[in-house]
């Protein structure tokens, strides 16, 4: 169609025509765009909705799985994490030595110490504890552990878990206290092992010393004591012997002194020993631990096959083969033959005729009990350890110092007629 034909016929239509098709068109328009707009609208609003949805999902997520106030192992959450407190490793306690802190004995000190004594709670028990002379107040303030009790009096010894020793302090001064015994009239002695020496089993032994008995010091005394000397137990399996026998005995506690019976220690009038069976049949035992502590206060007898402590604390008696065993390991014999001591008193005179020990002057056969007296003119430790090594048993010997003078050996002869 040309356009002129198209304005001819535009022409025909009046102005109200055209003026209504306008506004039809406009309101199509405005409907149309109205219409995109609500859909508009909506696909937001939903988006939205999501969105929000999505960001309530991550923050649940958070909430269940990380800690209130910490940030998440990725690091995408800006909180501020807590920081969390690591406690500090507990720093060892200074080993303090038991021997650094004690003191030797004074007369005074004894005086007092037998009315200082003490009651601490052990367990089950209460442990009957005593003062011992130690170092200054001020060192053994410096070697207080940790407290063992309530009120904070008790201490360990600083490094120690045992009870052996522990340190009183009365908020003045510090003192230093031994275990004696538990304030009871019969418990097993493996309670004592366990609760207060921490031993538990034979492994926890390294060495036993064995010592002669020392309850006689006259110079007879002392002459069987260095007749006896000292030996030390290390072999794992007499260690192991004497511990089962040490758990399986019976304690009855201090002042039990009827129940001791370790011989008389007697001396003739005229100087001469006669019997002494509590020192040839006694013996002084201390037990070294693994962690460095000595246990001192065991001592055994034979008389009676039993052991014993100061104080009048009394086991019960051993077997006879319990008895058998620690005699044979600890070196008492209760019985020496005749026949023994008669060989002895011939390797010794054999040793004397051969000029292998010129130093000895005689011996003799003495009966209650047996045993060989023998003179000597040399008191030099060489000599007199090789003389005792002919004794196989020990404590057989008796050994008397006669020293030489110009006269030679037979002024020993005319003194003694």
């Amino acid at each position: 169609m040309k356009r002129e034909d198209i304005s001819d016929a535009l022409g025909l239509l009046d102005e109200s025509m055209i003026s209504h098709t306008l506004m039809v068109r406009r309101k199509k328009k405005k409907w149309r765009s109205d219409r995109n707009n609500i859909w508009k609208m909506r696909c937001i609003t939903a988006a939205s909705f999501c969105l929000v949805c999505a960001g309530v999902a991550v923050i649940w997520s958070v909430l269940r799985h990380e800690p209130e106030s910490g940030l998440p192992q990725d690091g995408y959450w800006a909180e501020e994490q807590a920081v969390q407190e690591v406690p500090e490793p507990e720093v060892p306690e200074r080993f303090a030595p038991i021997s650094s802190l004690l003191a030797s004995n004074s007369g005074d000190f004894m005086a007092q110490q037998a009315e200082k004594y003490a009651s601490v709670p052990i367990e089950q028990y209460s442990g009957f504890y005593t003062e011992v002379p130690s170092a200054d107040s001020s060192v053994l303030a410096e070697s207080m552990g940790k407290s063992i009790d309530n009120t904070g009096e008790w201490h360990y010894v600083s490094g120690h878990s045992d009870l052996q020793y522990l340190i009183r302090n009365d908020g003045q001064e510090s003192s230093l206290w031994k275990f004696q015994c538990f304030d009871s009239s019969e418990y097993p002695y493996n309670d004592v092992l366990k609760l207060v020496y921490q031993i538990d089993s034979a492994d926890a032994i390294t060495e036993i010393e064995v010592a002669p008995a020392r309850m006689d010091n006259t110079d007879a005394g002392k002459k069987i004591q260095e007749e006896v000397g000292t030996r030390k137990i290390t072999d794992r399996a007499a260690i192991e012997t004497i511990y089962e026998v040490l758990s399986g005995m019976t304690c009855y506690g201090n002042d039990q002194w009827e129940r001791i019976d370790y011989g008389e220690v007697e001396a003739a009038s005229d100087g001469q020993t006669q019997s002494h069976e509590a020192v040839r049949l006694g013996r002084y035992l201390s037990i070294t631990t693994n962690y460095g502590n000595v246990i001192d206060g065991l001592k055994y007898t034979a008389v009676s096959d039993m052991f014993y402590e100061f104080s009048g604390i009394a086991y019960s008696p051993l077997t006879e083969e319990q008895a058998a065993s620690i005699c044979e390991m600890i070196g008492i014999m209760e019985e020496v033959s005749l026949e023994y001591v008669a060989d002895l008193q011939t390797k010794v005179s054999s040793a004397m005729m051969n000029h292998e020990m010129p130093f000895i002057i005689s011996s003799s056969v003495y009966e209650n009990p047996y045993r060989l007296h023998v003179v000597v003119t040399s008191n030099a430790e060489e000599d007199l350890q090789r003389l005792r090594n002919l004794d196989t048993i020990g404590g057989v010997l008796e050994i008397e110092y006669a020293p030489e003078n110009t006269n030679g050996r037979q002024d020993y002869y005319e003194q003694k007629n």
